[in-house]
């Protein structure tokens, strides 16, 4: 690997670990704040995935701005070309 890519993994590493560790706190804070419910909430419940949100107007649109101006600044081998 070159130094560059070598310098990005190690970058995707600390990312990683500090990801891990969050994870690792929020789990211990459910934990905790589970063992003081006086009635504990169905699993189901607690595996259910949040609900999307539909993205509308401005906020939409500010997205798909902010969406293409990072594609715009991937190098161009990265950029997925839809087929064309």
């Amino acid at each position: 690997m070159t130094p560059h890519e070598t310098h990005i993994v190690m970058d995707a590493l600390a990312w990683q670990a500090e990801r891990q560790a969050q994870r690792d706190v929020s789990l211990a804070w459910h934990i905790a704040a589970l063992s003081r419910t006086q009635r504990m909430p169905s699993l189901k419940h607690l595996l259910q995935p949040p609900k999307s949100q539909v993205l509308e107007g401005n906020e939409l649109e500010r997205r798909r701005k902010e969406h293409a101006a990072l594609v715009a600044g991937l190098p161009k081998k990265m950029r997925k070309t839809n087929g064309t």
